[in-house]
């Protein structure tokens, strides 16, 4: 076998098995979900491309019985005057106190007999890490 013989099947064969490998120019990538491995197809790892829209975060209806700028005085029940979620800006204004609070369990607080679903609270919580998509 001559070289460029030998050179020729080593490129058919890389050829063959490259794409296989993936990489993150791949949109298939090595898993076939996405070229950085964790399935969300995006590239970037952090699963942000299944976060909800503001519109979309149920959990709002909730908070905004006390978080809402529409209320003042005992009818926030303390809730910090500039914490509103009644509309995009405000709901995006705090989000890593948003995010802290509600991962930690202290909102929506026990005592005030709100609660959030699990889909809520993960929903809210995946809001929130993705940058508070609009």
């Amino acid at each position: 076998m001559t070289i460029r013989n030998v050179l020729f099947v080593l490129c058919a064969l890389l050829l063959a098995v490259a794409p296989a490998c993936g990489d993150d120019t791949d949109p298939e990538g090595a898993s076939g979900t996405g070229g950085d491995g964790d399935g969300d197809g995006d590239g970037d790892g952090d699963g942000c491309e299944d976060a909800p829209g503001y519109d979309a975060v149920a959990a709002f209806d909730k908070c905004t019985m006390c978080h809402s700028s529409a209320k003042s005085g005992s009818d926030r029940n303390n809730a910090p005057a500039d914490h509103n979620f009644d509309s995009y800006e405000g709901a995006t204004e705090h989000l890593d106190h948003v995010l802290e609070e509600v991962e930690e369990g202290k909102m929506p607080p026990p005592a005030s007999g709100v609660t959030l679903s699990s889909a809520e609270r993960e929903a809210l919580i995946l809001w929130a890490s993705c940058g508070g998509p609009e």
